[in-house]
C-alpha cells in the first residue's frame, strides 16, 4: 500500500505541476498579446516583388541594399527594392539552395541542387560566373562563410560537409 499511495502522491505533484505550466503559459500569451496591443506593433508587408517562378531561396546582400533570390529558373537574381531592378545570374543547371558572400559582400557563392559551387562578383552589371567547382554529387542542401571570411562550408546529398577556400 505504501507504494500505491507513493504513486498517487507523484501522480497528484505531477498534475499540479502541469496546471502550474498552463497557468504560466497563458499568463505569457496573455502579456504578449497585451504588450503588441499596447504599443501597436504590426507586421505587415513593406514591398514585394511577384517572379515569374516559384521561388527556392533569398538572402541579403552584406550591404543591404540588395535581395538576391533562388528560383525555379535555375538563376539567381538580385534585387533592388529602392528601384525594383532586377538581374539576374545564369549558371547553374538547377535550382539554387544557398546564397552566401564574402564578408565584404564583393563575392557572391552559390550552391545548387546540381552539386556546384558557384562564384560570382556580386555588383557586376552583367554578372558571369568567375569560379565553378564541381562540390558534390548531388544537391548543395547549404552552405555558410566562416567568420574570418577565409572559409566556405557546404553540405550536400553526397553525405559530406566540406570545407573551401573562399578566395
Amino acid at each position: 500500500q505504501t507504494g500505491e499511495l507513493n504513486q498517487l502522491v507523484g501522480q497528484s505533484s505531477q498534475l499540479e505541476k502541469d496546471k502550474l505550466d498552463q497557468k504560466k503559459e497563458m499568463l505569457y500569451i496573455d502579456t504578449a498579446r497585451h504588450l503588441m496591443q499596447d504599443t501597436g506593433i504590426k507586421t505587415k508587408i513593406i514591398k514585394q516583388l511577384k517572379h515569374e517562378s516559384p521561388l527556392v531561396s533569398c538572402r541579403f546582400d552584406p550591404t543591404g541594399k540588395y535581395v538576391f533570390f533562388g528560383a525555379q529558373d535555375n538563376r539567381i537574381w538580385r534585387w533592388d527594392p529602392t528601384t525594383d531592378g532586377k538581374t539576374d545570374f545564369v549558371g547553374h543547371d538547377s535550382w539554387i539552395r544557398s546564397i552566401v558572400f564574402s564578408n565584404d559582400g564583393m563575392i557572391l557563392i552559390t550552391g545548387g541542387y546540381d552539386g556546384r559551387l558557384i562564384w560570382w562578383e556580386a555588383n557586376a552589371a552583367e554578372p558571369k560566373p568567375i569560379r565553378i567547382v564541381d562540390a558534390h554529387k548531388g544537391w548543395i542542401r547549404a552552405a555558410a562563410v566562416s567568420p574570418d571570411g577565409q572559409l566556405v562550408a557546404t553540405v550536400g546529398d553526397d553525405l559530406f560537409l566540406r570545407l573551401w577556400n573562399l578566395s
